[in-house]
């Protein structure tokens, strides 16, 4: 089974295979790889297409990027063969879903395509810049026990907390994009600590553009989701202007109990871009009195909306038929 998708689809293929019982990727690895994809598609206003695989001999499902430009390892699941039926099964879905809706709004590119040789020279220029602008960073990592040959690949020392604070710190003085780019990639995780919100929303609300390190920035606030910053992020969510950047945040607002968290869940069932990650936060919340307003979404012209609001009521123990 061969599968495309653009960064809609992408976004959606993520949030389902999150939601399976048992999955073979790692939550942090799902978060990791869709905020570097999503980030190059919003940065590089391109459309990324994921190739995917579904083998039965041995049992895998792989994802790989094809992209000009762009080199994105590929990540792969590999479990019992039910398992990796069922995330073949969504994978499916979710391209037929794609494939609906390029039909219905073909897509433009945003930016002129650069001549190979000028596009490969400015390449070499970028990413000299972010070699010697990522020195000292990977320096001071090297100085506590973590050496890397590249800011992001400190992932392979699992819990890293010793050098949270370096991070925190480039992240906030560090000029070079690339660099914070990839420095709040390794700073969205799960683990990340609580008292880190305040430096990662300010560089939040300081990026203006909806770029990859405003994404990944978003997405860490979505971890640390809590009702210390619960009005924070209300104000972004609500905020047209931050654009794709506040998918995740809204997708994690289902942590935050409260009738702020649900009055903004339902304003933004009127969000065309954020409707499906809103009845999810609304499911997790099981408040009964918003089944009204999500039961229309039974009825939406997308698929996985339709799968996501249904699942969103009987998770508030409302029968769905």
């Amino acid at each position: 089974m061969d599968i495309h998708l653009d960064m809609d689809g992408l976004e959606q293929l993520f949030i389902r295979l999150r939601n399976v019982p048992g999955v073979g990727f790692e939550p942090k690895e799902i978060d990791r790889f869709f905020s570097i994809l999503s980030g190059m598609a919003i940065d590089t206003k391109k459309n990324v297409e994921l190739h995917g695989s579904w083998n039965h001999e041995p049992v895998v499902l792989s994802l790989s990027v094809v992209m000009s430009d762009v080199d994105v390892p590929e990540i792969e699941a590999s479990g019992d063969s039910a398992l990796l039926q069922k995330m073949g099964e969504i994978a499916r879905d979710v391209a037929a879903e794609t494939d609906q809706r390029l039909l219905d709004k073909p897509l433009v590119s945003a930016r002129p395509l650069l001549d190979p040789k000028e596009r490969e020279a400015r390449d070499a220029i970028d990413k000299q810049a972010a070699s010697a602008a990522a020195r000292p960073v990977m320096d001071e990592l090297a100085k506590i026990g973590y050496p890397v040959t590249w800011i992001t690949n400190i992932s392979q020392y699992g819990k890293y907390e010793k050098a949270i604070p370096i991070l925190l710190e480039w992240l906030q003085k560090s000029e070079n994009f690339d660099v914070r780019a990839a420095t709040a990639v390794a700073l969205c995780v799960a683990w990340l600590p609580k008292s880190a919100a305040g430096v990662i929303l300010t560089q939040f609300l300081a990026e203006k553009e909806d770029n990859r390190l405003k994404f990944t920035l978003g997405d860490c606030l979505g971890q640390l989701a809590s009702p210390a910053i619960a009005d924070s992020l209300i104000e972004i969510v609500l905020d047209k202007r931050h654009g794709k950047s506040r998918t995740m945040i809204v997708n994690r607002l289902g942590k935050i109990k409260g009738q702020k968290t649900v009055d903004a869940l339902l304003s933004l069932l009127k969000d065309n871009d954020l409707p499906g990650q809103a009845i999810v936060a609304l499911g997790a919340l099981k408040d009964k009195r918003t089944a009204p307003f999500i039961e229309p979404f039974l009825r939406h012209s997308q698929p996985w909306i339709r799968r996501e609001a249904a699942k969103a009521l009987k998770r508030m123990g409302i029968a769905v038929d």
